[in-house]
């Protein structure tokens, strides 16, 4: 997709359309298989009826269900964070975080004053303090290669930003928090958000300097 000069995502991208209760949504991909849309966050909460058009062609409707919250964090498919650390370089075995540093994290399903638009602020100016991190240094089960089990016992991470980031539409959020000095020595890192007061419910990682 394109935004437009004023940043605003497009409703309306390769013919197709997204509505819910008749309002268009704003549309990052298209394809054969897939719909990425943006659900506005001024949809009354509860049972709700959507719909899709094709070149102008409306399909059934089906219902849906929205809620205030249900933060998840982007990761990579092995489980672990999409995260940057402190000088930019991407979290990983190779490249871990150290502890007192601070660690860039993306997340969506938080209740955000902001729609359909990308960002174009410096990330100061949009500060929203939506969020908080939660840390965990418990054993973490891997089955083949990947992480299973949820963080629990956690203990809560200094967040220098949560809020818009630039470059990137509203709905996702920015998260930069500092890697908690009980880090040290360990490997890897547990990590949840709190938001509109539901937890991330998958365990997500960050690579930490042993």
């Amino acid at each position: 997709f394109t935004p437009d000069s004023q940043g605003f995502v497009p409703t309306l991208l390769g013919g197709v359309q997204v509505y819910i209760n008749d309002v268009a949504m704003p549309l990052l991909y298209v394809s054969d298989s897939q719909i990425n849309a943006v659900v506005s966050n001024n949809r009354y909460f509860g049972p709700q009826y959507a719909q899709i058009t094709s070149n102008g062609v409306p399909g059934p409707e089906f219902p849906v269900t929205i809620i205030s919250a249900q933060p998840q964090i982007f990761q990579e498919p092995s489980g672990f964070a999409a995260a940057v650390n402190q000088d930019n370089s991407i979290n990983s075995v190779s490249h871990p975080a150290k502890a007192g540093s601070i660690v860039s994290i993306w997340a969506t399903g938080v209740p955000l004053p902001i729609f359909y638009r990308i960002s174009q602020l410096a990330p100061a100016a949009q500060n929203l303090e939506c969020c908080q991190v939660g840390v965990d240094f418990s054993a973490i089960n891997f089955a083949d290669g990947v992480p299973t089990g949820t963080v629990t016992g956690t203990t809560p991470a200094t967040v220098t930003y949560s809020g818009a980031s630039p470059g990137i539409v509203g709905g996702v959020v920015q998260i930069n928090f500092q890697i908690p000095a009980l880090a040290a020595g360990t490997s890897v890192m547990g990590v949840n958000v709190l938001a509109g007061g539901q937890y991330s419910t998958s365990l997500v990682l960050v690579y930490v300097t042993p």
